[in-house]
């Protein structure tokens, strides 16, 4: 069985197998748990600049209070999709996690999350996906 953690906070899909199931009612508290569960020193945290507070704020929080502990913003273009070669950029030599909005309900943006995936991926980074809007 892979590390994943699978969030379904509505509960509205049958947990893949390979996957770690939490299903919780506040998709903010979901959030802080995911990310909270992950983030060790010695790992870089990186979330899209257009990210929810809820994303966010665990991720500064965790910087804050451990100095080994790196966080930063991935850029964004004027549609609000993630830049891809600076996630890779970012990625590089780091052991990360990695946390995307998967649909803005803000902007209307929905990122290509198999390109992001695929970068994770391939680098060994934790993904952590916040897909509460993509309905």
């Amino acid at each position: 069985m892979s590390n994943a953690i699978y969030l379904d906070a509505q509960g509205t899909e049958r947990p893949r197998p390979e996957a770690v199931a939490m299903v919780h009612k506040c998709l903010t508290e979901a959030n802080n748990m995911a990310i909270n569960s992950v983030i060790r020193a010695g790992m870089k945290f990186v979330a899209s600049a257009i990210e929810h507070k809820s994303v966010l704020e665990p991720g500064m929080r965790a910087a804050s209070i451990c100095s080994d502990i790196d966080f930063e913003t991935c850029r964004v273009d004027d549609q609000g999709i993630i830049d891809l070669e600076d996630l890779r950029r970012r990625l590089e030599g780091a052991n990360s996690v990695v946390s995307v909005m998967y649909a803005n309900n803000e902007v209307g943006t929905i990122q290509p999350m198999d390109e992001i995936a695929s970068i994770c991926r391939a680098h060994g980074a934790v993904l952590h996906v916040d897909a509460a809007q993509a309905r």
